[in-house]
């Protein structure tokens, strides 16, 4: 993305102390954030899937838990790089589209106003933040394409779009708006509706191939999908207006800090705002995008919309924000900068305070307990954990050994324990069940009844 050049100081400055800021607060918390505690888990292993995400993210925490040990560094230095890359990549693609340093700066200042981004996508999520950049870098792909279409740049685009996917599966939403673009912009048409785009797809699809054949094998397509219907909390029944209506309160609920501040520099007549015709393309494809997404959520029925989902599909379009600004006359650049900078400082302070304030949290509690009473008791059986936050939170403790969780349908055979070892099951006892060797009573979080079993055979995945 470029070096550290003199026009690009103050972006650079907030993209490392971005970084810097992550890898803190990572260490002032007891345990681990719940993304981070499933990575701990997952990275044990290198596997063509994990769970309901595809395996780039695990892939990356992977490779640097063999660079430098797994740890809450490591962990958080992965989601700060990310971070930092999304800000300087923003940057760039606003360079490149705006050819202006100072509407580029502009666009990242106004990520800011993006509270889902300063604060979830800051402090926890992790295949998010992979999508963030990975649409970004696909739309500075398509920026270069609109420069010069050149084979060189349509293989890069199929490399974005292939890392796209391996990021997370609503990149084939962003994909979706790109290509119905080209029925309404003749500079997309162009670069789509070509024998080189092909090349793109097919480079796409190769990449994408390896994770493909995973998903269709061993049942793997339909544990994804039910654990997938049980995260977005599908529900049958309600009305068909009500899902549109969810898809706008969700986009309020991603920039409207960013709106109210537009608001006010319209209403106070401190700027103007008007269409730049050279980017019409992306303009076009803003609004594809937008009417995509409640069609999408109307045909699958998901009737609860988060604002993290429409982060990564959206968050690209902050350069066009930029763009239709004009005569501005407040100290945009200094005002974003030290916004930026405040609410970093925020973030900092913000887990020491809720912990001086006794605001509880699940990164409050720590998990020694459980590992200390397994290893005391259990040391040479392998152990089967509730699910990936535990089995995460006992792997950073205990490294020394291998750890699986009762909810890894995408566990291979290969991997599993070659011997009987302890499971340990959440929740109530069910009636009937041999007797617990063990237990531990409202202890996590959750407040959880732990009891331990001595399991018969190899273990496999078991539902609750």
């Amino acid at each position: 993305m470029g070096g550290a050049t003199k026009d690009s100081k103050l972006v650079w400055t907030l993209a490392v102390l971005s970084l810097i800021a992550i890898v803190s607060i990572a260490h002032m918390k007891p345990s681990l954030e719940l993304e981070d505690a499933e990575q701990a888990y997952y990275s044990q292993w290198w596997r063509l899937g994990y769970d309901d995400q595809p395996p780039l993210y695990t892939w990356l925490q992977k490779g640097l838990n063999t660079a430098v040990g797994l740890s809450k560094f490591s962990l958080s230095l992965l989601r700060g790089l990310l971070f930092a890359s999304i800000i300087l990549g923003l940057y760039h693609l606003g360079k490149k589209v705006l050819g202006h340093r100072g509407r580029a700066e502009r666009a990242v200042l106004a990520a800011a106003l993006v509270p889902v981004f300063m604060d979830l996508a800051f402090r926890r999520l992790s295949h998010t933040l992979l999508l963030t950049l990975a649409v970004v870098l696909t739309t500075l792909a398509l920026a270069r394409l609109i420069e010069r279409r050149s084979a060189l740049n349509y293989l890069l685009l199929g490399l974005c779009f292939g890392i796209g996917m391996l990021s997370k599966y609503n990149y084939i939403l962003f994909v979706a708006a790109l290509c119905l673009s080209a029925l309404v912009d003749r500079q997309m048409a162009r670069l789509l509706i070509r024998p080189k785009f092909l090349l793109s797809m097919g480079l796409g699809l190769l990449v994408f191939v390896p994770h493909l054949s995973w998903i269709l094998s061993r049942g793997n397509l339909r544990a994804i999908k039910a654990s997938v219907e049980g995260k977005i909390g599908q529900e049958a029944g309600g009305p068909i207006f009500a899902i549109p209506v969810e898809s706008l309160l969700s986009l309020l609920a991603l920039a409207w800090p960013l709106l109210l501040f537009t608001a006010l520099l319209l209403l106070l007549k401190k700027a103007n705002f008007s269409v730049d015709r050279e980017l019409s393309w992306l303009y076009r494809c803003s609004l594809v995008q937008l009417a995509l997404l409640p069609l999408f959520f109307v045909l699958t029925g998901i009737e609860r919309i988060e604002a993290r989902w429409l982060l990564p599909l959206l968050f690209p379009y902050l350069v066009l924000w930029s763009a239709s600004l004009r005569s501005i006359s407040w100290p945009l650049k200094k005002l974003g900068g030290i916004l930026f900078l405040a609410l970093l400082g925020f973030q900092l302070i913000r887990t020491p305070m809720e912990r001086l304030l006794g605001i509880g949290s699940d990164i409050q509690f720590e998990y020694t307990g459980l590992s200390d009473r397994l290893r005391a008791h259990f040391p040479e059986q392998p152990w089967v954990l509730p699910d990936v936050t535990y089995g995460g939170q006992l792997r950073l403790l205990n490294q020394d050994r291998e750890l699986f969780t009762r909810d890894d349908f995408s566990i291979p055979p290969a991997i599993l324990p070659p011997r009987a070892g302890i499971l340990v099951k959440a929740g109530d006892l069910p009636p009937g069940l041999e007797k617990p060797v063990d237990s531990l009573m409202g202890y996590g979080p959750e407040k959880d009844d732990l009891y331990f079993f001595e399991s018969r055979g190899t273990w496999r995945y078991l539902p609750e």
